[in-house]
């Protein structure tokens, strides 16, 4: 990932894993709290990424499968789907507020705290966020 660029990250569930949920400029990563359960979606393969505020998930769709990610954020659930959707389609990305970086730098404390991420993956996620300030 170090020579990808961060386009959005946010927290939620796969089958049950709790991990996260990161968008770069040719992927969607998934990475759960254990180290070794993570699912990589190319961005030529997404079919379909849309958020389903009636069950709370975000639905992502290739030609071979279906994944739900479950999110009880839906303010940063809908925003992680129009920020794909929009790279996706070759759009112009709109910058991230300031507000939202902090509130994403935040997170990424917390899921360090927690175990989820690694020192290092911490960091150099830290480090991107801070790029777009």
């Amino acid at each position: 990932m170090e020579d990808e660029k961060m386009i959005h990250i946010i927290d939620g569930l796969l089958d049950r894993t709790a991990g996260l949920l990161f968008s770069t400029d040719r992927r969607i990563i998934f990475k759960g709290l254990s180290l070794d359960f993570i699912e990589v979606i190319p961005h030529e393969k997404i079919t379909l990424i849309q958020y389903v505020d009636s069950q709370k998930i975000i639905e992502l769709a290739t030609e071979e499968q279906k994944y739900m990610f479950e999110k009880s954020d839906p303010y940063f659930a809908d925003q992680f789907c129009k920020t794909v959707n929009t790279f996706l389609k070759g759009e112009e990305i709109i910058e991230v507020s300031k507000d939202s970086i902090f509130e994403l730098l935040e997170r990424l404390g917390k899921l360090k705290e927690s175990g989820i991420l690694t020192n290092e993956e911490f960091t150099e996620q830290k480090q991107k966020l801070l790029d777009k300030l």
